[in-house]
């Protein structure tokens, strides 16, 4: 094998580590006694020209020097959100190749829940970064059931973060963690009894504008209510029960009837799943952004479910939703009918086939007679 290729810049990149970790970056005045913060002297450049440089086979002997020090500055009292960029970028360039149960040994849950709690979407990245290493194997994702919290953390940050980023890598993680979780454990942490860290309930809570993050935020509860739509056709298409059918066990979880912000009547868990809530429940209709947004989860689910193996009542859980949703919803109505239309050649004959089986009776007859 050919010697890895000299990095051009790194002692320079070491020699700068080291004075920005003892950089002053606080300034204490007698008078008020508040702190201000010099930003820290960053050489991105510097930074830049390092991390493209680093390869498969150069970076397993940089990781004792520079992953440590990377670590403390990330922790710096005088980080910016430009200045956590480039940092972010190298410390996620140097973990590229150690597998999951590796980085365990470098980095403890708590510090990785701090990056999933770090007011720095790219920090936030960062800890969903190293997360997402434990979606490559069914071994690996089961390490995640006996840290709770840390899971916990990742559906949180996944549903109320702000950043459209942040959101979209935390919901990618998720679908990866389930959907490699063979032995349940993950999904069971979810929909199961597990009453220790609420998953389930903090998830309701959320989507339905009973969460710090979403109580008084309308864009936030848009944003986790869009999530939590597009995630759950890839879960259904996964495990269409566990989705679909009221909790046996945990705590009664109360859902809102309509207007996603819990002040209407409300109904138990035990009467429905997580599917018909979001699908049928969650989502104010008067929202046009919102309605279109649960228009393309019903198209998304029912492309979902036709690829699905012909168990768990596919077939019957799909009419039940499509019956229900259908009822005063032209748009919806309209959107699914068309839908073969606006599909790939080779897929649309099947599609069609699948909507003709599972939309209400009559329903193709009156969308083209209107």
């Amino acid at each position: 094998m050919d010697a890895p290729l000299p990095i051009t810049g790194l002692q320079d990149l070491s020699t700068h580590l080291n004075n920005l970790l003892t950089h002053d970056t606080t300034t204490t005045t007698t008078t008020t006694e508040t702190k201000t913060f010099t930003p820290l002297p960053l050489n991105t450049k510097l930074f830049d020209s390092i991390t493209l440089q680093l390869t498969e086979s150069n970076i397993p002997p940089l990781i004792p020097s520079l992953l440590p020090k990377l670590t403390l500055l990330l922790q710096s009292a005088s980080l910016t959100p430009d200045l956590a960029k480039p940092i972010v970028e190298l410390t996620i360039k140097l973990l590229s190749p150690i597998p999951f149960t590796q980085v365990l040994q470098l980095a403890t849950e708590e510090s990785l829940l701090a990056a999933l709690e770090s007011p720095f979407p790219q920090i936030n990245l960062l800890g969903l970064e190293v997360i997402a290493k434990a979606g490559k194997s069914a071994q690996d994702a089961a390490i995640l059931s006996v840290m709770p919290k840390l899971f916990k953390g990742v559906v949180e940050r996944w549903l109320i973060s702000p950043e459209v980023g942040v959101g979209e890598k935390g919901g990618k993680v998720l679908g990866d963690l389930l959907e490699v979780d063979s032995k349940k454990v993950l999904w069971e942490l979810v929909f199961g009894g597990q009453d220790e860290e609420r998953i389930y309930e903090m998830i309701i809570e959320i989507v339905s504008g009973r969460h710090e993050a979403t109580k008084e935020e309308e864009k936030q509860l848009s944003l986790a209510q869009g999530r939590l739509l597009r995630v759950l056709p890839r879960l259904a298409g996964l495990d269409l029960g566990r989705v679909s059918k009221p909790r046996v066990h945990g705590t009664p979880v109360r859902f809102t009837n309509g207007d996603g912000h819990g002040n209407n009547e409300e109904e138990k868990a035990e009467e429905e799943g997580l599917l018909q809530f979001a699908a049928l429940r969650m989502v104010d209709k008067g929202d046009v952004l919102m309605h279109l947004s649960l228009v393309d989860f019903f198209e998304a689910f029912v492309s979902f479910m036709r690829l699905k193996e012909d168990k768990e009542d596919k077939v019957g859980v799909t009419r039940d939703l499509l019956r229900e949703a259908l009822k005063d919803d032209e748009v919806l109505k309209e959107a699914l009918i068309t839908l073969p239309d606006r599909t790939v050649e080779e897929e649309a004959e099947e599609l069609r086939r699948w909507l003709e089986i599972v939309l209400p009776e009559g329903t193709v007859r009156d969308v083209v007679i209107r």
